[in-house]
């Protein structure tokens, strides 16, 4: 009789913590749009805001959107170039930034810095993951991607 008790506060205790993680990942997901691994990884993500992003010299930036090319003819930061996330992760993407890295250092004699962003935050944080173990420059997230943008936040 105790062996069937003690089996079944186990049983229930492993069911309670499988169920109380699978609401977690789901909330983490539903809030951020990542799933757990790739929402703790973001955390590492270097950063900016839009109030930060509009007080660097514009000159020393190579901004980048990741969304889709109808996100980006819909609207775009100023002096934004498109390179959607499913490009750079399909690697010709990669290229397209280095070419544009390249055309930035003949001109200035300086890396840029890298800005990316989407709609909201994940598919840049997608993207800074992939660019950073490519290219040895500093790479930035806009915080809060176009809505913080047409925020102003």
């Amino acid at each position: 009789m105790i062996n069937k008790r003690k089996l079944l506060i186990v049983g229930l205790t492993i069911f309670l913590s499988i169920a109380s993680s699978c609401g977690i990942a789901g909330a983490v997901y539903l809030k951020t749009g990542l799933s757990v691994p790739y929402y703790l990884r973001s955390l590492k993500t270097e950063r900016l805001t839009v109030p930060e992003l509009k007080q660097l010299p514009q000159d020393d930036l190579l901004i980048i959107d990741v969304r889709t090319p109808d996100e980006y003819a819909a609207e775009y930061i100023p002096n934004s170039i498109l390179i959607p996330i499913q490009d750079i992760e399909a690697g010709f993407g990669l290229k397209k930034i280095e070419t544009e890295i390249i055309k930035f250092q003949a001109n200035k004699n300086q890396s840029p810095k890298i800005i990316l962003y989407c709609q909201t935050g994940p598919r840049s944080i997608r993207a800074f993951e992939t660019l950073q173990t490519e290219f040895d420059i500093e790479i930035l997230v806009l915080t809060g991607g176009m809505r913080a943008w047409n925020a102003g936040i």
